[in-house]
């Protein structure tokens, strides 16, 4: 009896502490397209935008050349590494590596890392469409 007794208390907090987590993990997407339409469009221009959107959102920018932006967000205790390119669909926000974002590759190839990366390249994504739209409406570039 007393052994059930205990296994009852042990899989009920074990069940009440797994929802409590706050830090849970998600899939790491590697590659996130940020569809654009930048035929027309300078070198400098295209790099004034994302550096504009790099850092409405508290990205440094470490280095930049034509076609490829290396950034890093330092957010308290996290930081996170990514690489933007340009691809003829617009641009592709690709993970390099991070600390402190739980990240972890299992045995059969699945990557998991803090849910905040998600929500970090998925804003810094609608501020790359943003800017990159009004530049298409005709207001002037970031940085121009």
């Amino acid at each position: 009896m007393t052994a059930v007794v205990g296994l009852l208390v042990a899989l009920a907090f074990g069940l009440s502490s797994a929802g409590c987590d706050s830090y849970r993990e998600t899939v790491l997407q590697r590659s996130t397209a940020v569809p654009a339409n930048l035929a027309g469009l300078k070198d400098e221009q295209v790099e004034a935008i994302v550096t504009f959107a790099l850092a409405k959102r508290g990205w440094s920018v470490v280095r930049q050349t034509p076609g490829r932006t290396i950034a890093d967000l330092n957010e308290r205790q996290h930081r996170v590494r990514i690489d933007i390119l340009v691809i003829p669909q617009g641009l592709s926000i690709n993970y390099v590596d991070s600390r402190n974002l739980r990240y972890a590759r299992s045995d059969n190839g699945y990557e998991t890392i803090h849910r905040k990366y998600a929500t970090w390249i998925k804003n810094l994504s609608l501020d790359l469409q943003a800017a990159l739209a009004s530049v298409r409406a005709g207001a002037p570039a970031a940085g121009s």
